[in-house]
């Protein structure tokens, strides 16, 4: 388990990357831990967004471009995330 506070952390492994048909897998490297993830869609995905925490400060990583008709966020208190399959 990962916790988002400031304290000590459990060693991070990296894993990946994948990505899907026609797109380019990304590796957005190794963080303390994942604090919000939003998702734009239409007919396919469009953008993924993950805010990061990383030395107690949030890193922003995009992937894509806004364009779809929905957005989806799931905000994260405690979070570890191995893979996302979409």
């Amino acid at each position: 388990m990962v916790h988002m506070g400031c304290e000590k952390k459990q060693k991070t492994i990296a894993i990946g990357p994948w990505g899907g048909l026609g797109a380019d897998p990304f590796d957005d490297g190794i963080y303390d831990g994942v604090k919000k993830i939003t998702v734009n869609f239409g007919s396919c995905i469009n953008l993924i967004e993950i805010v990061y925490q990383k030395n107690c400060k949030q890193v922003v990583k995009s992937h894509g471009r806004w364009g779809g008709q929905n957005t989806n966020q799931v905000n994260c208190l405690i979070f570890f995330m191995m893979k996302i399959i979409i």
